[in-house]
């Protein structure tokens, strides 16, 4: 009696069988391969069980941000499992590579066509109207395109957390619209460019006339800036917006005292005050904290003054951060060195 083969089956297998598509026991059974290889192939990470009896290919990681890929295979699991459902929301933009709000520990959206709101574990399903416009397929799976996702996340987080990632989308729509060597920083702030770009983020608004919260998703357009470069500095303009604190020119060129030429985050030009927002990995290494001191320096010499936050004290501490600027602004500002 011939022994029976328990070795795993690989990622390219299934591929070769399956496609992108989930397969069953039985699928698998009707390839040749046993159910002894599957139940290897998922031990050994090859292949995903997303629900019992129901197996996928893990997701490959398209923004190659460690700990994204456990995200994507999940959310591939998860859309296996309610076939009829496209991914949207948050866990669409993690597909699509844009900036999520927060992050949600495990939790995954699907948009369903029909039916109402519901709820399985940790895959939220929303009952939500899906023309055939607002889908597309990635990597096997269905999901809304990126305005489609953007606009709705941006209807129903706060205008702070909506901006991380309309922000990201019109700075990477401005930037798909120019081919050949460009400078992204000055790019950006084509003013024909943006109000172009603007525009096509607004005229996605019009399939979702009269949606709950899509009054503040049109708010989150306006207030959107592709001259933002992270999470933080979009977070930190509609923290401080709502804070009351002037709007800044986000991404704004500056000199140094001897003609050195930097970008700024935030800048208010006419009250000399710039706005530093620091990330966790900003100041990695000792050789990027002294240029950082020196560029720091070389800005206040020519009289600007630097105030800086973090995630934290945005997040936990806005007011103090909001009070810190408008202190700031409300000084003289200083005589210019010759």
């Amino acid at each position: 009696m011939p022994t029976p083969d328990r070795s795993h089956i690989t990622a390219a297998e299934a591929l070769a069988a399956f496609g992108t598509r989930p397969f069953t026991i039985a699928q698998a059974q009707l390839a040749g391969i046993n159910r002894g290889r599957v139940r290897q192939a998922v031990i050994s990470g090859q292949i995903v069980r997303s629900r019992p009896g129901i197996f996928v290919l893990p997701m490959s990681d398209p923004t190659s941000i460690a700990g994204v890929s456990n995200s994507l295979t999940a959310i591939r699991s998860a859309q296996a499992a309610f076939p009829h459902a496209a991914v949207g929301y948050e866990s669409a933009l993690t597909v699509h590579g844009l900036p999520v709000p927060y992050v949600e520990d495990d939790q995954i959206h699907l948009i369903a066509s029909q039916g109402r709101y519901r709820r399985e574990g940790n895959v939220h399903i929303h009952g939500s109207p899906l023309a055939p416009l607002d889908v597309q397929i990635v990597a096997g799976i269905p999901v809304t395109r990126p305005i489609r996702s953007a606009v709705d996340v941006a209807r129903t987080v706060p205008l702070p957390r909506g901006l991380i990632a309309m922000d990201a989308l019109f700075r990477r729509w401005c930037t798909d619209s120019i081919t050949g060597n460009i400078n992204i920083r000055q790019i950006v702030h084509d003013e024909e460019l943006r109000e172009r770009v603007r525009a096509r983020l607004i005229a996605a608004l019009k399939d979702q006339r009269g949606w709950q919260g899509i009054r503040r998703a049109a708010e989150v357009i306006q207030c959107a800036d592709p001259a933002s470069e992270s999470p933080l500095e979009s977070l930190s303009r509609g923290t401080l917006d709502q804070w009351g604190v002037p709007r800044p020119i986000c991404g704004m060129h500056v000199q140094g005292v001897s003609g050195e030429n930097y970008w700024a985050d935030l800048g208010w030009p006419e009250q000399r005050v710039l706005g530093e927002c620091d990330g966790m990995m900003k100041y990695h290494s000792p050789d990027t904290l002294r240029t950082e001191k020196r560029r720091q320096e070389a800005l206040e010499q020519a009289g600007w003054m630097v105030v800086r936050w973090t995630w934290d004290e945005i997040v936990q501490s806005p007011k103090v951060v909001a009070m810190r600027l408008k202190s700031a602004l409300r000084r003289d500002p200083p005589h210019l060195p010759r």
